[in-house]
């Protein structure tokens, strides 16, 4: 059985979207209508591209990334398609962290399919809806109400080794031309 994620964009390399290098895969589709939302272009559920996870692990293996880093649209709107491919990059000694508008709480109570098998695979999880009122107190959060949840012994240590009290942007300007900004 193959395994489609719908995607709605890849960056194969970023140095601020966690800690060191890092491939960065946005989901599509979001029901949280955030307001300042980072991505909007990403809330439809119709937009984006099918990946399926061979797919994925291909582009994964040709980055030379230390880690993947999950944002959106809402991850966990697609938690059962996301958990075979957070196994496979753990089992390639990939870390991870997943971002999510919803709370660790409501997550593992599986208010969404797959919600807690996706929470046992991941190293750490960011969650909570943006809030462009609350500035962002440290690395990786993008506003102040957002925790950065350690849920490996993995993700304790990427926790530890965070900064405090900075914001980091990428702008990557691809060979044609197009721009690219990146970053918490």
């Amino acid at each position: 059985m193959s395994v489609a994620i719908r995607v709605h964009d890849i960056l194969d390399t970023s140095l601020v979207n966690g800690p060191g290098k890092r491939f960065v895969l946005w989901t599509q589709g979001c029901p949280l209508n955030c307001t300042g939302c980072f991505n909007p272009s990403a809330a439809s559920l119709q937009g984006g591209r099918d990946y399926e996870l061979e797919e994925l692990l291909s582009l994964i293996r040709k980055a030379d990334v230390e880690g993947i880093t999950i944002s959106g649209g809402e991850p966990f709107l697609q938690a059962r398609e996301l958990s075979p491919l957070i196994r496979e990059c753990t089992g390639r000694g990939l870390n991870s962290i997943v971002y999510s508008g919803f709370s660790f709480c409501d997550l593992k109570k599986e208010i969404l399919p797959g919600s807690r098998e996706l929470l046992s695979r991941i190293d750490l999880l960011i969650d909570g809806p943006y809030r462009s009122d609350l500035p962002p107190e440290g690395e990786w959060a993008g506003s102040g109400n957002q925790r950065i949840i350690a849920l490996s012994e993995n993700g304790r240590l990427m926790k530890r080794k965070r900064r405090t009290c900075l914001v980091e942007k990428e702008i990557i300007i691809h060979t044609n031309g197009e721009l690219v900004l990146t970053g918490i």
